[in-house]
């Protein structure tokens, strides 16, 4: 479906309308539901949305990639660490320069121990 460059404008109003009335349920959303509810292609939507400032700022970033799976056959199975450097802190916080994190992989149970060295 082409849309004639005399109704061109026109259909920007229309989704110009749709996309910034807070009171549809196609406001701020994304390109498939703005194109259904203003009955145009989705290609039209889609281009009209990367000239809005709203759209592309707001757009999440999508980082899609493989990751290695973590097996753990019970609690306390598998442990991550990491060790978080708080020294700049230290002042207000009695002397506690490092905070010891630690995350059980099977259970999801976080624990964090206060450190003054890491002696």
């Amino acid at each position: 479906m082409a849309i004639a460059k005399s109704n061109i404008k026109r259909v920007e109003d229309i989704l110009e309308g749709i996309y910034y009335d807070a009171q549809n349920p196609a406001s701020y959303g994304g390109v498939k539901k703005l194109a259904k509810v203003a009955n145009v292609p989705v290609k039209v939507a889609e281009k009209w949305l990367i000239k809005q400032d709203t759209q592309t700022l707001h757009k999440p970033v999508r980082f899609i990639f493989q990751r290695r799976k973590t097996l753990s056959y019970g609690i306390g199975d598998f442990i991550q660490s990491d060790l978080v450097d708080i020294s700049k802190f230290s002042r207000q916080n009695k002397e506690i320069k490092f905070l010891l994190t630690s995350i059980d992989v099977f259970s999801k149970k976080a624990y964090a121990q206060a450190l003054k060295n890491k002696i």
